[in-house]
């Protein structure tokens, strides 16, 4: 409905968001900072605004905080830890090796632990 208006943000939102996250890039500040404004625009227009954001685009964490938004050093996406300074992920193998322990020894509960890693 808003491709016109919103070309690079609608084929986002539509390509782009998973369940309640919503996660894209592109290849350099400028393009983060137009996904950024044409997203904002359009949520707006329909009115769904954004729980949170995060980047590590320096300029547009700079935008947000002369505009007085926040940039989490480390955020949630698709439950997988993302440390925004660094740039890396993360996850704690102590809920993987927990749950490998207390599961019995086969290789089917082995299996389920370890895929924690790949899909958390």
């Amino acid at each position: 409905m808003h491709k016109d208006s919103f070309p690079t943000a609608a084929a986002l939102v539509d390509s782009c968001t998973f369940m309640d996250d919503f996660e894209a890039g592109a290849d350099d500040s400028n393009g983060v900072i137009t996904i950024y404004y044409q997203l904002t625009a359009l949520l707006r227009q329909i009115s769904l605004p954004m729980g949170k954001w995060a980047s590590t685009s320096e300029p547009l964490r700079n935008i947000w905080r002369v505009g007085g938004l926040g940039n989490k050093s480390t955020t949630q996406v698709l439950e997988v830890s993302w440390n925004t300074v660094r740039d890396t992920i993360f996850a704690d193998h102590r809920d993987v090796t927990d749950k490998a322990q207390r599961g019995g020894g086969t290789k089917r509960q082995l299996h389920q632990a370890t895929s924690r890693f790949y899909d958390p």
